[in-house]
């Protein structure tokens, strides 16, 4: 019988304290029915049971993510080619090919057909590391005498940006088909800053460059330039409007096959104009995860300026359509 009054006491004293928990006290005092030993004994069996009743409702939230939303999916016209390998392509429609402040259809009895320049590079993105890049740029002139294809630019080079510098340098390869005896080569360095730490602005203000180019192997000859560009970015619209500016100085550089005077040093020319780039993923509302697709277009004036020196006066530009990726 003593036993079994023990055990009814202590029933009842656990029921006792699970009411006072549920009256959120939890300090239950044990009384009644048990001695000092039996106390001694269930206290702590008392103890844990309303410790581990109270847990679930003081647990820490701090680091639960479940009381918070999901983070929504990327939008569909959202993302970048974030890979290794970038590509883009240009296919544009001039009126004029103007290279280095030469006009190169004056070959042409008639000068005024289109010219069809088209580009394309592979560059390989390899972090803080330079990136090494090739690429190959044709000229197509159904007007030209001699060749459709004016010539063909074989490149390959490297690109190495630290803050706030790009570096640049490669070698070009002048390719003019069936005019092979004016092939040549050069290497070429070019510099460009960000000069948005200057200005304390999110982009570029100015972008100047300078590039330097040594023809190794017909002239021995210079070309140098450096020049200024900005960039108004209207993101809502997807257009880009990036007025530009450069001169140019050289020394016994020949003008591939348009013009040789190996005497020709001094300032040659000095463009101004504009390009203009419409985004058509805005426009289609395009994922840019497929790749970038741009119109673009173009519109420079370029002046000779020094009657001693190679060069011509041209307003020249065109149109067409880029891809990167």
């Amino acid at each position: 019988m003593n036993r079994l009054a023990g055990t009814l006491a202590v029933i009842a004293t656990l029921g006792w304290g699970a009411a006072a928990w549920a009256q959120d006290d939890p300090m239950v005092v044990l009384d009644g029915g048990l001695t000092p030993a039996q106390q001694e004994v269930f206290a702590p069996l008392q103890t844990k049971l309303v410790a581990d009743a109270a847990a679930p409702m003081m647990m820490d939230v701090s680091n639960n993510e479940s009381v918070y939303d999901n983070p929504p999916p990327p939008a569909a016209n959202s993302g970048v080619n974030s890979g290794g390998v970038k590509f883009n392509i240009d296919a544009t429609y001039f009126n004029k090919y103007v290279f280095r402040g030469v006009d190169h259809d004056s070959t042409a009895p008639n000068g005024d057909a289109l010219n069809l320049l088209i580009n394309a590079e592979l560059e390989f993105d390899l972090g803080k590391y330079p990136h090494p890049f090739f690429g190959v740029t044709t000229n197509v002139y159904d007007s030209d005498p001699q060749s459709r294809f004016q010539e063909v630019l074989p490149y390959v080079g490297v690109r190495w940006t630290i803050a706030p510098f790009t570096i640049e340098g490669g070698l070009n390869t002048y390719i003019y088909p069936q005019r092979e005896g004016f092939n040549t080569d050069e290497v070429y360095g070019k510099l460009t800053v960000d000069d948005s730490f200057l200005f304390h602005t999110q982009h570029p203000v100015l972008q100047p460059y300078f590039l330097a180019a040594f023809d190794y192997e017909r002239a021995n000859g210079w070309y140098m330039e450096t020049g200024i560009q900005h960039d108004f970015i209207f993101e809502e619209l997807g257009l880009t409007i990036t007025p530009k500016a450069d001169v140019a100085y050289i020394i016994h550089y020949k003008q591939n096959f348009i013009y040789e005077n190996d005497n020709d040093q001094g300032f040659q020319h000095a463009d101004v104009g504009v390009e203009l780039k419409y985004s058509l993923n805005t426009l289609l509302n395009v994922s840019r995860r497929l790749g970038e697709f741009d119109l673009k277009g173009y519109l420079f004036y370029t002046d000779k300026l020094q009657s001693a020196v190679t060069g011509d006066y041209v307003v020249w530009g065109g149109f067409g359509m880029g891809f990167a990726y």
